[in-house]
């Protein structure tokens, strides 16, 4: 009598055992080092919370991603605005976006454990992909309405927010609750830094 693995159906033979586990793991754990940038954000697009779970996903890309997000920002707030702003401005707002996004992580681990910070970072980087595109998609309307581009750069957020927590949970499952209130506590402090910061600058 035939026999097949009960997983994928391949037809086996006798005491052959099946090697769709080890394919699969392999596909997980893969590094994703043949893609571009560009490829990996439209994986997690595609895919978002999968792509959360995975460690080895967008691992070495955290900064750019970040980076990215903070020039958009600042280009965003240059369409939004009514006024020409200065390069000098319009630099700034690039650093404070990339510090925004650092500060947050690095609190967050701090309520954590410092030792997770580079996982932290990954799932705050990550997380900011919809972000992402939404401050690409606001920049283009500002051209059409300047409130078509302040709700997407809103929704960005939301979701940045949401993928963040999402993500944050997977790394702790069992402190479900600790994790929202650390989350919390930790976005309220990064966003008081940061309007500090405004201040002085």
């Amino acid at each position: 009598m035939a026999k097949f693995c009960t997983r994928c159906g391949k037809k086996l033979e006798k005491d052959e055992k099946c090697t769709c586990d080890k394919i699969k793991q392999s596909t997980e754990n893969r590094t994703f080092s043949n893609e571009t940038i560009f490829d990996q954000i439209a994986q997690f697009l595609k895919q978002p919370i999968e792509h959360l779970k995975n460690e080895k996903f967008m691992n070495g890309n955290e900064y750019w991603i970040i980076l990215m997000n903070a020039i958009l920002i600042a280009i965003g707030f240059t369409c939004c605005s009514f006024i020409e702003l200065p390069a000098r401005i319009i630099f700034m707002i690039t650093i404070l976006g990339f510090v925004f996004f650092l500060l947050l992580a690095l609190i967050y681990s701090l309520f954590y454990k410092q030792e997770q910070y580079h996982s932290i970072l990954r799932i705050v980087s990550i997380s900011s992909i919809p972000l992402l595109v939404s401050n690409l998609c606001g920049i283009i309307f500002s051209f059409a309405s300047i409130f078509l581009s302040l709700i997407c750069f809103l929704f960005g957020f939301v979701l940045f927010l949401l993928y963040c927590y999402h993500g944050l949970v997977e790394l702790d499952y069992k402190n479900k609750d600790k994790t929202a209130y650390q989350f919390s506590i930790s976005l309220f402090v990064t966003m008081i830094i940061m309007l500090l910061l405004v201040n002085v600058l």
